[in-house]
């Protein structure tokens, strides 16, 4: 429903002799959608030719599930915003942050990368979480292994402790399923807390429920995500676990640098 919007708003703007039309889409329609799997259609493909044959000339998404998506596009420009610094930063001015504490986990293997990344710009260890689908059901994990430690190993100059502090990055949370199988095996593994992080919350089907739950258990110590895709002015006080980073400004300013003919490529990452 959105997205037939967006496309008649991008109509009506050609039609009125627009000159230029960017769209900001912080979630990519589709974007999970991205290869052919027993003759499904590549609808992220589509999506872009779509937008190209309206009058698109510059597409604004927020971390992108793949950014081989870009190649989607023949004429149109794909600016995709990796708000993960930002994010980073936030992590470490919350309360009681201590790095030498401090793991990086990814949620399965797809997000080793995110999870590398995330470890060496904080300076911190990573392990990775090993997982099995259950392709016959939507978003359901079958088994999940660890493979790391997340246990806090003594030292003559620091005590031991229960465990040690787990964060998962992630490009989005869905319907939570991945992320609540993530953090119950990080807790069996030994870990303190876990705090789950994204740039998209989507927080679709039963994931508020289930965000819910872990947060009465204290086996998250929240949920970080960024004011992407927005939920309102009283989320925050119905779910207090939730952490939003914001990076609207960062919309913003690209949006007056495209008007202006200036660069952006310093606010993408």
């Amino acid at each position: 429903e959105n997205y037939r919007a967006l496309t008649t708003l991008v109509d009506a703007a050609r039609r009125c002799d627009a000159k230029h039309i960017t769209i900001v889409i912080p979630t990519f329609p589709y974007a999970r959608q991205h290869k052919a799997l027993g003759g499904e259609s590549i609808t992220a493909s589509v999506v872009a030719r779509q937008l190209e044959d309206l009058g698109v000339k510059r597409v604004m998404t927020v971390d992108i599930h793949k950014p081989e998506i870009g190649g989607f596009f023949r004429r149109a420009i794909l600016d995709n915003f990796m708000p993960g610094k930002r994010m980073m930063h936030c992590v470490q001015q919350l309360e009681g942050y201590q790095k030498e504490r401090t793991t990086i986990s990814s949620a399965d293997q797809g997000g080793v990368s995110r999870a590398n990344f995330f470890a060496q710009t904080m300076g911190v260890p990573v392990v990775t979480i090993y997982k099995q689908r259950d392709y016959s059901q939507p978003n359901v994990v079958e088994k999940a292994d660890l493979l790391g430690n997340v246990q806090w190993i003594a030292t003559t100059s620091t005590p031991a402790q229960e465990g040690r502090e787990v964060i998962i990055p992630e490009d989005m949370i869905d319907t939570g399923g991945t992320i609540v199988k993530a953090c119950e095996l990080l807790i069996t593994k030994g870990a303190k807390s876990v705090l789950p992080m994204c740039s998209l919350p989507l927080f679709n089907g039963k994931a508020l429920q289930r965000m819910d739950e872990l947060y009465a258990k204290q086996m998250i110590r929240g949920v970080m995500g960024t004011n992407a895709v927005y939920h309102g002015e009283d989320f925050k006080n119905k779910h207090p676990w939730y952490l939003e980073v914001p990076i609207d400004d960062l919309i913003a300013e690209a949006v007056y640098r495209i008007n202006h003919v200036m660069a952006i490529t310093d606010l993408l990452s």
